[in-house]
């Protein structure tokens, strides 16, 4: 057992960075937790970081697949897309990078993917640019408490060698929160039904006044008490409020 959990915090500690960057006038915020039994242990990474003082990128993704090997693909995707946004590569080329990295392998494995660029104009409008690829579509939470989902998607990483992920872009308020998060959250199960986006929304939606830190609490809170603290597949929710 001692064996078992050295080998999941050590997976753990792979798909998630050791500390969250982003650009100045943002709050963020992430939650991640790994499923309830290793075997069901399952890829999901998240990351952020700041390119500059005015742009940012976050990222959430999901290999396929359950077990060490999924978690170990994740981490190692995690760094991919970290060094190629880092190198100077715009988010579209970014995904297909990625996409021709996976297509590239035997077997090819598939991920899925948001990756959003986050940016603040000389005026201090913050602007956001997002591409899905297989992934739940991500909300903006609106410091009033309503909500409304970003209209993007595109197939899944590793899918397929000619495609494209046509960027969804919009501007976040003062007070709105970007929200991206894995299928975990809105699968979480209880009995036969899944917690779903409606209540992923209302979660949020309580919490919305209070910032990043409070909108993540909050849906950890209820994703765990909907699925009585038993997991069947990581959970990751990363949230990023406009100052």
């Amino acid at each position: 057992f001692q064996e078992q959990s050295s080998v999941t915090n050590l997976l753990v500690t792979s798909v998630r960075p050791s500390s969250l960057e982003i650009a100045a006038s943002f709050e963020i915020a992430a939650h991640y937790q790994a499923a309830t039994d290793l075997s069901l242990l399952g890829g999901d990474f998240y990351d952020c970081f700041a390119l500059s003082p005015t742009r940012s990128i976050a990222v959430v993704g999901d290999m396929t697949g359950k077990g060490i090997v999924a978690a170990a693909q994740a981490g190692l995707l995690r760094s991919a897309v970290k060094a190629a946004s880092l190198a100077g590569s715009c988010p579209d080329t970014t995904i297909r990078t990625i996409n021709q990295m996976l297509r590239s392998q035997d077997n090819s494995p598939f991920a899925s993917l948001v990756l959003a660029q986050i940016d603040t104009d000389p005026d201090g409008t913050h602007r956001y640019s997002v591409s899905c690829a297989g992934h739940p579509a991500p909300m903006v939470v609106c410091a009033n408490g309503t909500t409304r989902e970003i209209e993007a998607q595109g197939v899944l990483l590793g899918f397929m060698d000619d495609t494209e992920w046509t960027p969804a872009t919009g501007v976040l308020a003062p007070g709105d929160t970007l929200l991206l998060f894995s299928d975990g959250v809105i699968e979480a199960r209880l009995g036969a039904d899944e917690f779903g986006r409606d209540r992923l929304a209302e979660a949020a939606s309580v919490a919305a006044s209070a910032g990043a830190e409070a909108i993540s609490k909050a849906i950890a809170s209820a994703v765990d008490g909907w699925s009585a603290g038993k997991l069947q597949d990581d959970i990751t929710v990363l949230t990023i409020t406009a100052q």
